[in-house]
C-alpha cells in the first residue's frame, strides 16, 4: 500500500480504510507534502464516506421507506436505477 502513495505530483488525495492508519508508514518527503497542502490522506469506516470524498456529495440516508434524498449521491443513484428498470419494464412489455 505504501508504494501506492508515494508517487506525487503535488495535489493528491488518498483514501484508505480508518482500520490501516495505524499501519501507515510514509517517506519524509511524503509527510512534508502533506504539511504543505500537497498530498492528504482521508481515513474512512463506510462506503458512504468514501463516496462523499469522491463525489463532493453528501451521500444521503434513505427513509423508512427506503427512499434516499433526491440531491444525494445515493439518491441519484437511486433515481436512475429505477429509470433503467422503467426502460427494460417497457422494453419486455414490447416484446410481448
Amino acid at each position: 500500500m505504501n508504494e501506492k502513495i508515494e508517487s506525487l505530483t503535488g495535489q493528491q488525495r488518498v483514501i484508505i480504510l480508518a482500520s490501516n492508519i495505524k499501519y501507515l508508514m510514509l517517506r519524509w518527503d511524503v509527510v512534508q507534502a502533506a504539511k504543505a497542502g500537497q498530498f492528504a490522506t482521508y481515513a474512512v469506516e463506510t462506503v458512504d464516506e468514501t463516496l462523499q470524498y469522491l463525489s463532493n456529495m453528501d451521500a444521503g440516508s434513505c427513509d423508512e421507506k427506503g427512499v434516499f434524498p433526491a440531491d444525494s449521491f445515493n439518491g441519484k443513484v437511486q433515481q436512475q436505477l429505477l429509470t433503467l428498470n422503467t426502460i427494460q419494464q417497457q422494453f419486455k412489455a414490447h416484446e410481448k
